[in-house]
């Protein structure tokens, strides 16, 4: 008897155990003979681990490696190491990142990254930015699209009709178009179409859609940035990645509103962009040095500006009057450690780590953020949880790609 974390059950193994799900209503009978049917109903009520009769854990992942090209398994598991080697390699869950993240590069037939690049540093920027300055209007900052506005007041507003709510999102037909796209995904995988607004904030809630609304209306209002400084879809799939992480280990977490969380790994790297765009010098002498001395872009940010990205990008979300929660859960997901912690910024902090475990994309950073220890136990899921999430947001992320990245693919085939 051992155990076998979800993602490698197979049809056939024998439940050592009962097996209930978080609510503790029961799901199987120890004794049951696994097949397709009921290893899709555990994923569907999230169990993320079971009691087995004559397999565990260990014993299967020496299966795989020993199945592996030798060179191949060790490639992966060193590129998966210096991906995490910010964090305390000692920690349970940062092995078991390595674990999930060795499982994908393998999967993915990534191949190993090119040698590092000594380019000559940038020169170094004369004057330091202005945090204030950033943040209060001096500078160019993206207007907002017009239907934001009327969702933040409709978020405000705890009384909210949710025939007002499909009435804001309706007059936007582009949002209207991408919200339908994305609740129709696999994101929420409902079992028969919806195909109106009205139905929509039915079905998901009106605060909920909501906040969705405000994540993907952001997508495209920074489209300026250009590709010298930072690959935009790369960045944007790096973003839908924390997005789609931050919401499963949310719901794992059994979190009250899993879309805020998504808004918020959306919209974590947000004041990257800010700075990309009003000091893309003092953006590009950051992203060499990080790189250089193999460190933490953040903190390098830090250390060059006296703020870092996460500041800055709530003082945006302040600016544009976003709810305080969304504005904390952006500042706080590199300094998860913040008394009093707050889940949500903890939530997008573990997303953002396994997001560049997994090498999903691109935000400009080298390596995984170090894993913040408090921030872990605050989520308290089990270890099981980061492989069963990374294996559920590989199937979502190519749908979401698709849907909220269409304008942008479109833009760059047409210029």
């Amino acid at each position: 008897m051992g155990t076998v974390y979800i993602e490698d059950l197979r049809p056939g193994m024998i439940l050592s155990a009962d097996v209930r799900s978080r609510q503790g209503r029961l799901l199987f009978s120890r004794g049951l003979i696994l097949d397709d049917l009921s290893i899709q109903t555990l994923k569907f009520w999230g169990v993320t681990e079971t009691l087995v009769d004559g397999h565990d854990q260990q014993a299967l992942d020496r299966e795989r490696i020993r199945s592996l090209d030798p060179a191949l398994a060790r490639r992966a598991w060193e590129l998966a190491g210096e991906r995490l080697s910010l964090s305390r390699q000692d920690h349970p869950a940062v092995r078991e990142l390595r674990r999930v993240a060795f499982i994908h590069l393998v999967a993915s037939g990534d191949s190993p990254p090119p040698p590092p690049r000594h380019d000559p540093p940038p020169p170094e920027p004369r004057k330091r930015p202005d945090l204030a300055r950033l943040s209060g209007g001096a500078v160019k900052l993206a207007s907002l699209p017009a239907v934001v506005a009327q969702v933040l007041e409709a978020i405000k507003d705890p009384n909210v009709s949710y025939a007002y709510v499909a009435d804001v999102i309706g007059k936007d037909t582009s949002l209207s178009a991408k919200l339908l796209k994305l609740v129709n995904s696999a994101l929420y995988g409902f079992p028969e179409p919806v195909d109106t607004i009205s139905r929509a904030v039915t079905v998901v809630g009106a605060n909920r859609l909501t906040s969705l609304a405000l994540g993907v209306s952001l997508i495209n209002v920074f489209d300026a940035i250009p590709r010298d400084l930072l690959d935009m879809r790369s960045f944007w799939t790096h973003s839908l990645a924390c997005a789609v992480l931050a919401r499963l280990l949310a719901v794992n977490a059994g979190h009250p509103n899993e879309e805020r969380c998504f808004v918020a790994g959306l919209l974590h790297d947000i004041g990257r962009l800010v700075m990309l765009k009003n000091h893309p010098a003092h953006s590009l002498n950051a992203f060499w040095h990080a790189r250089e001395r193999n460190t933490a872009l953040c903190g390098v940010e830090k250390e060059l500006w006296s703020f870092d990205h996460a500041q800055l990008g709530a003082r945006l979300l302040a600016a544009w009057k976003f709810p305080p929660s969304l504005e904390r859960a952006v500042g706080e997901h590199h300094c998860a450690d913040c008394k009093p912690p707050q889940q949500d910024a903890a939530l997008v902090h573990l997303a953002d780590v396994m997001a560049h475990a997994l090498g999903i994309g691109q935000s400009g950073s080298p390596l995984a953020p170090p894993l913040s220890l408090p921030a872990w136990e605050l989520i308290n899921i089990p270890r099981s949880a980061l492989g069963a999430a990374a294996a559920q947001a590989g199937r979502q992320l190519d749908d979401i790609e698709r849907i909220l990245l269409a304008d942008h693919d479109a833009a760059a085939q047409a210029s």
